[in-house]
């Protein structure tokens, strides 16, 4: 069993006092941390549940592409100036890009995918990649997607299956999606908003 001293344990004591601070800030704050640089704001997120970083990156990465919410449902996740709509889906500390709850049926123009890591000093490797509906289909396709929910007999009769797909970053499907939907951030918005 590991011994901890005094020293240690007020080490620990600090550690979840700052680690609760940033919870009940980020708590009372939708937009914690926008105004960091994205380094920053991924590292307080970074101690946060996924159920209080995913939708804070999500509106960060928006609000940096000039996203709007499209406040319909079965249109995707977000809306540009020019109406493209836009599914985002991403991972967050992780070895695998997880993405989940993929919704093949809805209407949509591209998805915007991004995956989030840090190296062992704490720099965050930041991926973004773009992909056109019939891309993320044949993606669906190739990788077997499985279900995000549920088991093969439950969703045998509905029709709108909401999908998932895991990639190792170490595996040759990362590197082909490296090769072919990789993009930069700002080669991004440029293209999202192009007329």
């Amino acid at each position: 069993m590991l011994e901890v001293d005094d020293s240690k344990l007020q080490n620990i004591k600090i550690a979840f006092n700052i680690i609760n601070s940033i919870k009940k800030e980020a708590l009372k704050n939708k937009e914690y941390c926008f105004e960091k640089s994205l380094e920053e704001f991924a590292l307080h997120l970074s101690i946060l549940p996924s159920q209080m970083y995913g939708c804070r990156i999500e509106n960060k990465l928006s609000k940096y592409l000039e996203l709007e919410n499209s406040n319909d449902k079965n249109r995707g996740d977000r809306v540009s100036k020019n109406n493209r709509y836009i599914e985002i889906k991403g991972s967050f500390n992780s070895d695998i890009l997880n993405l989940v709850q993929i919704r093949p049926w809805q209407d949509i123009s591209e998805y915007v995918i991004y995956f989030w890591n840090f190296d062992s000093n704490f720099k965050l490797k930041d991926y973004y990649f773009h992909l056109s509906v019939k891309e993320m289909n044949n993606e669906l396709d190739l990788l077997n997607a499985g279900n995000a929910h549920g088991t093969k007999e439950a969703n045998y009769s509905n029709k709108n299956k909401e999908l998932a797909l895991h990639i190792d970053k170490k595996s040759k499907h990362f590197l082909r999606w490296i090769k072919n939907y990789y993009i930069d951030l700002d080669t991004l918005k440029s293209l999202i908003n192009d007329c």
